[in-house]
């Protein structure tokens, strides 16, 4: 069978200059996925813990989240931290479900 939109978007992605890995077609279930220098494209993360260290990284088309939270590390948390301490986060970053922040 034919896919148009995914045969569209490898090309998309063969000819975009970049120097983060790619990652197709995963599902992750259940684990600690590390972030940094890293593209993810048609992923699926369910019950995961994202582990942002600061560096970059991108989301492409086709990527959930389910029930998946972030963990924020290094110069990522120190971060975190300040904008939590200047209240410019619209989450706690504290709270172990990272609920909306309460006005």
């Amino acid at each position: 069978m034919d896919d148009p939109v995914g045969k569209f978007l490898a090309k998309v992605e063969a000819s975009t200059i970049t120097t983060l890995e790619p990652v197709r077609d995963r599902n992750f279930k259940n684990e600690q996925v590390e972030l940094d220098g890293k593209r993810f494209t048609n992923c699926n993360f369910d019950g995961c813990e994202l582990l942002y260290r600061g560096g970059d990284v991108e989301f492409g088309p086709r990527c959930t989240m389910d029930n998946s939270r972030p963990r924020f590390v290094g110069h990522a948390r120190r971060t975190v931290l300040l904008l939590n301490a200047l209240r410019l986060l619209a989450f706690d970053p504290f709270d172990e479900e990272c609920q909306p922040r309460s006005a």
